[in-house]
C-alpha cells in the first residue's frame, strides 16, 4: 500500500520549470516522487525508489495521485474518429470507475520453464526511462531493449544485461507472454458518442500522458497565482508555496470575490 499526498506550491513550483525535452517517463517520476510520501513500510521516497517500481505499479500511482489532487473525474479532449466528420469533443472519465485488475506478485523475479529456463523480471520505471534515452530504431530493437534488461538467467548462466544469441525464438515469446499475463491493464478504453454525427465509437485513453499534461498545466498556473496573492497580501513567495493549494485557491476565490463587489470586499 502506498500513501499519496496533495502537491504543495514548492512541488508545483518544480514542475513548472521542467524542460519540454522531458520524457514522459522522467515526468512520471518526478510527479510520483513529489506526490507518493509512503510505498508499504518504506517512508524516504526517492526517484531512484519510484524508478524501480514496474510500469504498471507507477500507471496505477499516478491515476491515484492525480483523484488525491483533483478528484475522480477527468475530461478528455477527444475527436469524432471518423474521417468524415473529426467533430472535437470532450468527455468525462471517471477514475474511480475505472476497473482495477489486481495480480499481486509474490516476487520480483519469475521463471519460464521451457528449454531452457528463464529467469526474468518485469520492467520498470527505470527501463522505460533509459529506453526513452537511447536511440531506438523500430519494435524489434525497442523489445530486445527490454529483454536485455530484464532477462537475469539463461539456464544456469546470468545474462549480464544482454539478450543470448542462442535463446530460441519460442523462448522469446514465451517471456513476453508471461510478461503481459502477470501485468495487469491500466490503459481505459473510453466509449462515447459523437455529438455531430451521433455516431458511437471507442477510443484508447493514453492515461499517463492525459494526467500528466494536466499537473503540468495546473503546475504553471502558479506564478499567476503567487502574484496575485503577493500583490493583495504581500506575502512573501515560501509563504505562498507554502500552502496547500486548497488553501491558495480560497485565497484567490475572495480576491475575485472581492473584484466583484467593485474592491469593496465581500462583506460590505
Amino acid at each position: 500500500m502506498a500513501g499519496l499526498q496533495k502537491l504543495s506550491g514548492a512541488a508545483e513550483a518544480s514542475l513548472s520549470m521542467v524542460s519540454p525535452e522531458t520524457t514522459v517517463a522522467a515526468l512520471t517520476t518526478l510527479v510520483l516522487a513529489l506526490g507518493v510520501r509512503r510505498i508499504g513500510a518504506i517512508r524516504e521516497v526517492t526517484p531512484a525508489l519510484i524508478r524501480e517500481l514496474t510500469v504498471q505499479d507507477r500507471e496505477y500511482l499516478l491515476r491515484a495521485l492525480r483523484a488525491r489532487n483533483f478528484g475522480t473525474t477527468m475530461w478528455i479532449q477527444l475527436a469524432c474518429p471518423r474521417e468524415d466528420c473529426g467533430e472535437p469533443m470532450e468527455m468525462p472519465l471517471k477514475l474511480d470507475a475505472l476497473p482495477i485488475e489486481k495480480r499481486p506478485l509474490a516476487s520480483r523475479s519469475f521463471v519460464v520453464n521451457l528449454p531452457p529456463a528463464v529467469e526474468f523480471r518485469l520492467p520498470c520505471g527505470g527501463d522505460v526511462e533509459e529506453a526513452a534515452g537511447a536511440a531506438l530504431g523500430d519494435d524489434c530493437a525497442v523489445r530486445d531493449f527490454f529483454l536485455a534488461r530484464c532477462l537475469k538467467r539463461v539456464g544456469s548462466r546470468p545474462t549480464r544485461g544482454a539478450v543470448p544469441a542462442s535463446l530460441p525464438d519460442a523462448a522469446r515469446a514465451a517471456i513476453e507472454e508471461r510478461m503481459e499475463d502477470l501485468s495487469p491493464a491500466v490503459t481505459p478504453e473510453l466509449e462515447g458518442q459523437c455529438p455531430s454525427c451521433q455516431r458511437e465509437f471507442s477510443a484508447m485513453i493514453d492515461l499517463t500522458d492525459a494526467i500528466l499534461h494536466e499537473f503540468l498545466e495546473r503546475a504553471r498556473r502558479l506564478e499567476r497565482d503567487v502574484h496575485q496573492l503577493a500583490w493583495h497580501y504581500h506575502w512573501a513567495e515560501a509563504d505562498i508555496l507554502a500552502m496547500p493549494r486548497e488553501k491558495r485557491l480560497r485565497y484567490l476565490k475572495l480576491i475575485e470575490d472581492q473584484n466583484d463587489y467593485g474592491g469593496a470586499g465581500v462583506w460590505g
